[in-house]
């Protein structure tokens, strides 16, 4: 019987892909038409309604060329009729000609604007040229005289997703999902949004997708992406290979299986992944990109270079795939010494990630300052627990600006078999309001007491069998008070680095975390002011022995001299392994992951001489830095 029940569940799944098929084509949507067909003959290829719908899409796509000049001279006249506008525009629409579409669908949509029909083809004319802030306007205006159908919802949510408008496009699948909730679409969708998101919700919605969906190579890609996301490194290794054995064509799940591979130090299997997918799909980005940033590019590979700039203009790359490239073409050119070339590719591919992220909205810089205010204005002096003492823990949290060699020091103790890595936990940053008393910037004792608790928990589930665990969320610098006071006997290691080195590493790296102030030098100038701020703030307030500072300048000049003091400090007996931390094969999923698997060098200290003309607000907060700090003095050394 149960087989049976299966076998009906994939029949209902069928008619419901045929149904929005039917209506896709009734909308002039042909290529999302021939879409759905396409998925449900995968699944059985004798369902004759898919292959008759299939054969008229394709006949009638041979027979809308034929028919756009009939319908010009028709639709140019003052009298034309609306349907006759909107044949023409649903015509060039459907023949990719979006330019062209554009001014009949729009001249439609003023004719009829509570059209269904016309509303939909006008707004997926808009997103096809990116404009889709015009897109959620126009769908959004059917909201006033109509009850949405689910294709709507989603189409608004795809809208809302490409503005980086995140909140609102999750919300707008959940209301497609709601009018329909066995749609693999509207599911693929919303688990997309939920995995941009880094939302800890993506994982179960996956497993419902790919219990609907079994053959869905995405549902694969993206749950591997989420399980990488939360740290499950190997099984989202296992999960995409699965994917990969599903459709062994599918060049994204390939360059996926490569980024993994990079993270596990397989980079030899990564490399020609790479190339697999590459060969697959020259049209893309992330396979070239990650083997740009892994390999050193020589004059030797000139014309392979020069071929993906030419590809980085080329329209047909969707926004990621522009913003991976040219984070790419910026290394590649940087390794070729070409660095104002280089420094443009940084430049447009940060403009690129913003947009991809954001869309159009603006950077909120009073939100840089507001919350570290009530931070800045509590008391920190007393201590209200340790959860130490019943766990048996002890974090050692390295932080500092993010990019300030965060991710070395972690490799490095953690080289020592009495330390486990927890990589960037976000525990702090997600719970700290909890210790404050109705948002005021007084400290409820109990909460945060609790929170030390709750959190060496968290630590014990990640590494069981060490003591001491390294939780390197660069950001917890700003929680330092609070750590201080719910953990007094956790160890704190601050980890700088000359301003000018750091915020150029951040600009110049690729990161998918979606943090507005990562991609113009005006707002990481500004971020990073906050950031010396803050560390000033609790040198001021703080014992002197709440926390070490290491200079990542020093670290890499003296690196036995700066390792054995921080071993010293977490209380560790010494270990000569700690030297060596690109013998460490655990996993890293920060963007240092390849500067890590080497050596400790000094090649990135002062790299920003390289783009001294192009970074002046950088250059101005070394000066800062060296004037009050003497790092002048750690530099010359």
């Amino acid at each position: 019987m149960k087989p049976a029940k299966t076998d009906a569940g994939k029949r209902r799944i069928a008619k419901a892909r045929m149904v929005s098929a039917s209506r896709q084509f009734g909308f002039g949507d042909y290529r999302l038409a021939l879409d759905l067909c396409d998925e449900i003959l995968q699944q059985d290829q004798l369902y004759l309604s898919a292959r008759v719908l299939k054969l008229r899409i394709l006949f009638h796509g041979w027979t809308c060329r034929l028919a756009v000049s009939q319908l010009q001279d028709l639709a140019q006249s003052d009298g034309a009729e609306p349907s006759i506008v909107l044949k023409l525009g649903a015509i060039k629409l459907a023949l990719e000609d979006y330019e062209g579409a554009l001014p009949w669908l729009n001249r439609a949509f003023r004719m009829q604007p509570t059209d269904e029909k016309t509303v939909r083809l006008f707004a997926k004319c808009l997103l096809r040229l990116e404009r889709h802030e015009e897109a959620i306007s126009v769908l959004t205006s059917a909201l006033e005289s109509t009850e949405l159908p689910p294709d709507f919802w989603d189409e608004i949510g795809l809208a809302n997703l490409a503005c980086g408008r995140i909140k609102d496009a999750k919300d707008s699948f959940s209301r497609a999902i709601s009018l329909e909730p066995n749609s693999v679409r509207y599911l693929s969708h919303f688990v997309d949004a939920l995995v941009t998101d880094n939302d800890d919700d993506a994982i179960p919605f996956l497993e419902r997708l790919l219990t609907l969906e079994p053959k869905s190579v995405l549902g694969y890609r993206l749950l591997a992406v989420a399980k990488l996301q939360n740290g499950l490194d190997i099984e989202a290794e296992d999960i995409c290979r699965k994917g990969c054995e599903l459709d062994p064509l599918d060049g994204r799940t390939l360059a996926q299986l490569a980024s993994i591979c990079l993270v596990r130090a397989k980079t030899e299997e990564a490399m020609t992944l790479c190339q697999e997918s590459i060969n697959l799909e020259p049209c893309q980005g992330l396979a070239y990109f990650e083997r740009l940033r892994t390999l050193k590019t020589t004059e030797k590979d000139r014309p392979f270079v020069e071929h993906l700039a030419k590809l980085s203009q080329d329209p047909k790359l969707t926004l990621g795939d522009r913003e991976l490239l040219g984070f790419g073409l910026g290394k590649t050119f940087e390794d070729l010494g070409e660095y104002e070339r280089s420094f443009a590719f940084y430049t447009t591919a940060n403009a690129d990630s913003y947009r991809r992220k954001f869309g159009s909205q603006s950077v909120d810089r009073n939100a840089f300052t507001a919350s570290r205010s009530r931070l800045m204005m509590a008391d920190y002096l007393t201590e209200v627990g340790d959860g130490l003492e019943s766990s048996g823990t002890v974090p050692i949290f390295v932080l500092g600006m993010m990019r300030s060699g965060t991710t070395l020091t972690e490799q490095i103790l953690s080289c020592h078999p009495e330390v486990g890595a927890a990589g960037e936990q976000r525990f702090w940053n997600r719970n700290a309001s909890r210790a404050f008393r109705d948002g005021e910037p007084v400290i409820d004792e109990s909460a945060l007491r609790n929170l030390g608790i709750e959190y060496c928990q968290v630590l014990r589930n990640i590494h069981q069998d060490k003591r001491y665990i390294v939780d390197k969320m660069p950001g917890n610098y700003f929680q330092i008070g609070l750590i201080r006071q719910a953990l007094p006997g956790a160890k704190i290691i601050h980890v700088r680095r000359e301003p000018a080195d750091t915020c150029l590493s951040i600009f110049t790296t690729h990161n998918n975390a979606r943090i507005p102030w990562i991609h113009s030098q005006a707002n990481i100038a500004l971020n990073y002011q906050l950031y010396l701020d803050v560390m000033d703030h609790w040198r001021t307030i703080l014992p002197r022995e709440s926390f070490i500072e290491v200079w990542y300048e020093d670290l890499v000049s003296h690196p036995e001299t700066e390792i054995r003091r921080m071993v010293s400090y977490c209380g560790l007996d010494w270990f000569e392994g700690c030297l060596a931390p690109e013998q460490n094969k655990r996993a890293v999923m920060t963007p240092s992951l390849n500067q890590v698997r080497q050596p400790i060098h000094k090649g990135s200290v002062e790299r920003w001489r390289r783009f001294e003309p192009w970074i002046t607000e950088f250059l101005e907060l070394n000066e800062k830095v060296h004037r009050d700090s003497g790092l002048a003095k750690v530099l010359t050394q």
